[in-house]
């Protein structure tokens, strides 16, 4: 995987990915073998259409190496777009606001052109009264059917999953997934403080993506960090993720003052202080120095953090979820240690709320605690 590239080179052509005036210091002194490595790693990060975009002039040879994956985005992008607009259709028959979520806003809104992101499903928002009527609207379509995913009942992903899957027989169509929550998920649950009713009164309108809407630019950014530590704890795509928070940060006109405030009230501090320490590392992003030193966790969680989510892990994609690191990373982003010990406790010991659909006995209890450390989750 890009072996003849050092993790510095890589970090140096990042921190070039936002500064359309600069060119990589290290263009010229990179050897056939290098740019070659420098497109699979690329490649890997799903990053390759982006920088054929925005390096097509300024280092050709690179860009000619990355034209395959741009061209297979565009084709994926025709695809997406023509489902979009039969979403649009659809939802633009129902009184019922959507809030677009993720990649399928930010692939119209925030990039210079449309496909230029790899997509994965189309996430749609809506309040929780409408998940009913949002259903039959898309079963109703004849365009759309639910699909039933099989998932261990004692698994830590099946907590809090509160999300509806739909598919199409249209070949190319992604998955359509349906939330109640715009943040949901079993550790948001213990750990945080989310005004789910505040979020959707700051959502905004967009001419791009109507009659879909848009979360609110602080909202975006704490949706996309939670997403990336959160829901994938750093392990898929995650320069990529970064990407699209700092095409947010660029794009909009931000209220710093508003996102900390939001992120302190909602418990989400740490979650935001790893991410944009992240973003600053990684890709040199304009952000105030007071920013980071405002959501600062602990000396020690600090330390361990930075310890723990190493860059030469994160440049290598590294899959912490395969490890016990994934648990004691999703601990160590809890912002009081009053919430670990919820989180902890309810990991071991869920709630009737957790597990609305099962048996809350002992027996289960003790089951799915077996299952955990059998399947090395904890």
């Amino acid at each position: 995987m890009a072996n003849s590239i050092s993790s510095q080179q890589k970090i140096e052509f990042l921190r070039s990915l936002f500064k359309s005036e600069r060119p990589p210091q290290q263009k010229e002194h990179f050897t056939d073998t290098q740019e070659a490595d420098l497109s699979q790693w690329l490649g890997e990060h799903s990053l390759a259409p982006l920088v054929y975009y925005q390096f097509k002039s300024r280092w050709p040879s690179l860009a000619q190496k990355l034209y395959p994956a741009y061209l297979a985005g565009q084709g994926q992008n025709t695809l997406f777009l023509a489902q979009i607009q039969r979403l649009n259709q659809l939802y633009s028959q129902t009184e019922h606001k959507a809030v677009l979520l993720k990649g399928a806003a930010l692939n119209q809104e925030i990039y210079p052109i449309s496909g230029l992101r790899n997509m994965g499903d189309i996430d749609i928002w809506v309040q929780p009264q409408h998940l009913k009527s949002s259903t039959y609207l898309l079963e109703q379509s004849k365009q759309y059917h639910f699909v039933q995913e099989p998932q261990s009942p004692y698994s830590i992903t099946s907590l809090a999953n509160d999300e509806l899957k739909f598919a199409t027989t249209t070949p190319g169509d992604r998955i359509v997934e349906l939330h109640g929550r715009s943040f949901p998920g079993w550790w948001l649950e213990y750990a945080a403080n989310i005004n789910e009713t505040a979020i959707w009164q700051r959502t905004i309108q967009s001419d791009t993506i109507a009659p879909f809407r848009l979360l609110s630019p602080e909202d975006q950014i704490i949706h996309l960090a939670v997403h990336t530590a959160i829901g994938h704890q750093f392990s898929s795509y995650v320069l990529h993720a970064y990407v699209d928070i700092g095409a947010v940060i660029q794009k909009y006109p931000l209220n710093w003052e508003k996102l900390i405030h939001l992120a302190q009230k909602q418990k989400l501090k740490t979650v935001l202080w790893i991410v944009l320490s992240h973003l600053k590392y990684f890709f040199d992003l304009d952000i105030p120095v007071d920013i980071n030193e405002q959501l600062e966790p602990s000396r020690f969680q600090k330390k361990y953090l930075q310890k723990l989510l190493n860059a030469d892990q994160i440049l290598q994609l590294h899959d912490y979820r395969q490890t016990t690191q994934r648990l004691l990373i999703l601990l160590s982003l809890t912002d009081y240690t009053g919430d670990m010990l919820r989180l902890i406790w309810g990991i071991l010991w869920p709630n009737k709320e957790i597990f609305p659909h099962k048996p809350m006995s002992r027996f289960f209890r003790i089951r799915r605690l077996v299952h955990l450390l059998q399947t090395k989750q904890l």
